[in-house]
C-alpha cells in the first residue's frame, strides 16, 4: 500500500484498523486483510518450525495439507 509504504505489514499486524485511513479500504476490506494475514502467518510460522526440525519445504507443505 503506498499509504503506509515499508511499515505496512507493521501495521497489519499492529494496528489492523488503521487500514481504513487508506482510501478504498473500510471495515469489510480490513476484516478480510487482517484475517488473510492471521492465516498466512500461521502457515510462515508452521513451515518455519517444521524447516527447523530438517523437513524439508516440499515435505513440510504436505504436511500442512493434511494436517493444517
Amino acid at each position: 500500500m503506498d499509504k503506509f509504504g515499508l511499515d505496512t505489514f507493521d501495521i497489519i499486524e499492529d494496528s489492523p484498523e488503521r487500514l481504513r485511513e487508506a482510501e478504498g479500504i473500510g471495515p469489510i476490506r480490513t476484516e478480510r486483510i487482517t484475517n488473510a494475514w492471521r492465516e498466512q502467518k500461521e502457515i510462515r510460522e508452521g513451515m518455519v518450525f517444521l524447516q527447523g526440525h530438517e523437513v524439508s519445504p516440499a515435505y513440510a507443505v504436505k504436511i500442512y495439507k493434511i494436517y493444517g
